[in-house]
């Protein structure tokens, strides 16, 4: 409950700030759940070379392990409400689907994320511009929740990377960001 109260009061400042709420493409989905392998980073989100060295491990830890296929997707995991716990320790894990039964190891965990339902917004554009387009539309986001009629769950919020073919290699990203609401 204390995370509701303070991603609405979240919601209220970053409202205020913006004169008009912007007109986003948010659609409500169901999202399976996974089964993710993940590396764990604590500190302030938004640190791009910090996460990007978490996903960089993962990916490597998986290739090796023979986990990669084209049916892998990665998703970042927000831990915790910044709201409520202090930015220098919020938790981020950057995560690969990986097969029921995987085990990890001293620097790999792995847990089941639940099935649920979100609110997604799609982002996109370049790799080195990442820390401040993930900025700019979090911050649509948040202005526009506050007219949106849904209401925020306290499960973690996702980012689901789905570039197509080629598209990591040419610097190019592509994330939905899931917001958990519940139920309609």
């Amino acid at each position: 409950m204390r995370a509701i109260l303070a991603l609405t009061v979240l919601i209220a400042v970053f409202a205020a700030a913006a004169e008009e709420a912007p007109e986003l493409d948010v659609v409500a989905k169901d999202l399976p759940a996974y089964n993710l392998a993940y590396v764990r980073t604590v500190g302030a989100y938004g640190d791009a070379e910090v996460i990007g060295a978490a996903f960089e491990q993962i990916m490597t830890w998986a290739e090796e392990n023979g986990l990669l296929s084209d049916s892998s997707v990665f998703i970042g995991v927000s831990q915790d409400d910044p709201e409520i716990t202090p930015m220098e320790e919020c938790r981020y894990d950057a995560c690969v689907t990986v097969p029921e039964g995987t085990e990890g190891d001293f620097d790999v965990g792995v847990y089941e994320l639940p099935a649920g339902r979100y609110a997604v917004f799609t982002t996109s554009g370049l790799y080195e511009n990442i820390a401040e387009e993930m900025e700019k539309a979090y911050g649509d986001l948040m202005a526009w929740w506050q007219t949106s009629g849904y209401e925020v769950d306290e499960r973690p919020w996702l980012e689901i990377y789905v570039e197509a073919e080629g598209e990591y290699e040419a610097g190019k990203y592509a994330v939905d960001i899931c917001v958990p609401i519940t139920s309609e």
